[in-house]
């Protein structure tokens, strides 16, 4: 523990005194993490239209069931057709009076380099800033991150407001953000076990395998990694991690989860990708979308604003993760 506060703490001070260069054009790759300069996204100077042809039948059944599977449907923009699949994404999300979809592409086809679509609808952060400042965050600092932009969604011919497109994480994100392995090996962290142990409680899942399932059945590479993470003897244990972690990456993504204040990571269901070129696995962060939250609408117009987050809440410093630690430590199925 104090081995993980001291290296996550050397990198936080890094990116408070680093300073911000000028912005990229969207598309290009992040800047190399050693170079010291972080460079935030371009601006984003127009939100496009996606329009959507969703027939009534479908969207009754996507009502009567938010777990509804994929659906055919039409994907217009600036008048071109598209034939695609959509279906509704998230976890409580789905329940929220403004959705948020996923659409897929026919293999063969992308639109705008990519198959799949993430449209978040960012229901619970009114300011619709969060998860996009905390991308924008990650790719600054070098991390291979999703891009994220804003688009404007219209379902039938009813407008749906503003949503965050986020970039999915498969072969494509990997080629977009210079892996070298062409066809990675893709994990992506159970429900509510993104813990990294080595055992799981009634409420939380296996890791689940998103690439490579037929070419490489079975999951003895993660394994062998989380027996890494959790049985390296102490005085290897960071030698072991670098030999078998993109360490710099993942030690930014803890310093960056810290700065937005996201310290619900657990429950993220992130991904870690297989390298098989450089044997390394690399942690990209997910479902940010907590970051900083301070008030959802769900937690009606009496509740006090949360605003006196701790900017470092991975310690048994800050009382609350103490608490926490401690009644995971005697009671291990106990869910925060």
């Amino acid at each position: 523990m104090i081995f993980w506060i001291a290296l996550v703490g050397t990198v936080l001070l890094m990116a408070l005194s680093t300073g911000c260069g000028q912005e990229e054009a969207v598309g290009e790759p992040a800047p190399d993490p050693k170079s010291g300069v972080f460079t935030f996204p371009a601006l984003q100077t127009d939100v496009p239209l996606y329009e959507l042809s969703i027939p009534l039948e479908t969207m009754a059944k996507f009502e009567a069931n938010p777990y509804e599977d994929e659906h055919p449907a039409t994907f217009v923009f600036e008048g071109k057709r598209y034939s695609v699949g959509v279906r509704l994404r998230g976890s409580s999300s789905r329940f929220f009076p403004k959705k948020s979809w996923r659409i897929e592409f026919p293999k063969g086809t992308a639109f705008d380099g990519r198959r799949k679509h993430n449209l978040v609808a960012e229901f619970q952060d009114r300011t619709m800033m969060a998860e996009k400042l905390a991308f924008d965050s990650m790719l600054a600092m070098g991390l291979p991150a999703p891009v994220t932009k804003y688009v404007r969604l219209s379902i039938n011919g009813q407008y749906q407001g503003v949503f965050l497109d986020i970039e999915r994480v498969d072969n494509s994100f990997a080629e977009a953000h210079g892996f070298e392995d062409p066809d990675p090996t893709i994990y992506r962290c159970g429900a509510k076990d993104c813990e990294m142990k080595l055992w799981r409680t009634d409420y939380q899942q296996d890791w689940q395998k998103e690439t490579n399932e037929e070419k490489e059945p079975g999951k003895d590479d993660i394994r062998t990694l989380m027996n890494v993470i959790n049985r390296a003897p102490e005085p290897d244990f960071a030698w072991m991690l670098g030999e078998n972690i993109e360490l710099e990456h993942y030690l930014r993504t803890m310093a960056a989860e810290v700065l937005i204040s996201n310290n619900i990571s657990e429950d993220s269901q992130s991904y870690f990708i297989h390298d098989r070129v450089t044997h390394k696995w690399t942690y990209v962060a997910w479902d940010l979308n907590n970051a900083d939250a301070r008030w959802w609408p769900t937690y009606g117009l009496g509740m006090k604003p949360v605003v006196d987050h701790p900017l470092f809440p991975f310690s048994l410093a800050d009382q609350w993760v103490e608490k926490m630690y401690l009644k995971r430590n005697t009671r291990p199925d106990f869910l925060p």
